[in-house]
């Protein structure tokens, strides 16, 4: 499978020094963005937009690719513009930029708006900044091995989300995760089985071979590139998740070694881009020691199981995201991308 020559694929090969070739802002903020596009999003819908004016790059919620189902509140989808933000702002420090940001106004008028100012002496950042974790970070949903990671690494993350007041809560205990399962793949299952739930999510379905530049194609749950090009099609009238239920409950109790979970303090659209920013950087940190993650979106879970999921990691603030950490087995692939240029306002 060569994806590295398809265009689809083509925003995941970045040459961090051809930056200083470049003889514009617009061009410059164009290359940032190549970072912001590698950020994770559910089903790889990719809901954002960006507009470049003067000194300020705007990130806002483009709704066209909301999942009207599979995230009711559109907490996902503002998680997605964290996640993208974060990539961003680590760029933007790399290549010796201040920034500031302000998010303003709620639902599809939300702006993020980054300011930036060119340091007059930009310091020598080391060559194993978070920068080179954006083109090599993975979702991967499969089995991890059972080293647990490392623990200064583990109360690191554990920090992240302390001047945002965002909570990250890690649990590792058998008895604790097969809690957390009995929660999570039950209610994943239920989800599923409403019809409008499987059409939705199987538009974002995709034979591995695609040329599409959003979704999901069929290598990112272990499916063979033959039996691909049948998943978009049987996908909303098949429950998947009541199938792969006993493999998926094993996958979280015994091939999991750490579960996490974000929760925040007033459940809004500025405090879940916040979560995502911290999501993100736990990713990237993450890569950097070869440490896998995947999230479970509990979006649309129902409030009674998202207090259960709560009690479970202590958390007393409101959850948004579960997540898995672990080192990974097998080669994971990147799943497509849309490039800055596809998904800007038009220049005024």
């Amino acid at each position: 499978m060569h994806m590295h020559i398809r265009t689809n694929y083509s925003s995941w090969n970045i040459t961090h020094d051809d930056f200083f070739l470049l003889g514009s802002r617009r061009d410059e903020f164009l290359f940032l963005l190549k970072f912001a596009v590698l950020a994770p999003s559910p089903f790889n819908t990719q809901p954002w937009i960006f507009r470049l004016q003067g000194s300020s790059i705007t990130l806002s919620p483009d709704f066209r690719r909301a999942l009207t189902v599979a995230d009711p509140g559109y907490r996902d989808l503002f998680i997605s513009l964290g996640c993208a933000l974060e990539n961003l702002l680590v760029a933007a420090e790399f290549y010796g930029f201040h920034t500031d940001v302000e998010v303003s106004g709620s639902g599809e008028d939300t702006k993020i708006s980054v300011e930036f100012q060119r340091l007059p002496q930009a310091k020598s950042l080391p060559r194993n900044h978070l920068i080179f974790s954006i083109p090599k970070r993975y979702t991967d949903r499969g089995a991890y091995r059972p080293e647990i990671p490392d623990r200064n690494f583990l109360g690191e993350i554990s920090r992240l989300g302390f001047s945002s007041g965002i909570s990250v809560s890690l649990l590792g205990g058998e008895e604790a995760k097969k809690k957390v399962a009995d929660i999570l793949i039950p209610a994943e299952a239920k989800l599923m089985e409403n019809p409008d739930f499987r059409k939705e999510i199987a538009r974002y379905m995709k034979p591995n071979t695609t040329h599409s530049p959003v979704g999901m194609p069929g290598h990112v749950i272990g499916i063979p590139t033959p039996v691909s090009f049948l998943t978009p099609l049987v996908a909303p009238f098949i429950n998947f998740k009541k199938l792969m239920a006993r493999k998926d409950h094993d996958t979280l109790v015994q091939h999991t070694p750490v579960l996490g979970l974000l929760s925040v303090r007033e459940d809004e659209e500025a405090d879940w881009i916040s979560a995502g920013r911290v999501y993100e950087r736990i990713a990237l940190m993450g890569e950097h020691k070869s440490i896998h993650i995947a999230p479970y979106s509990i979006s649309a879970y129902t409030p009674r199981k998202k207090e259960s999921l709560g009690r479970i990691f202590g958390s007393s603030s409101h959850p948004v995201l579960a997540f898995r950490l672990g080192y990974g087995r097998e080669k994971v692939h990147h799943t497509p991308r849309f490039s800055p240029e596809d998904i800007l306002y038009p220049s005024p």
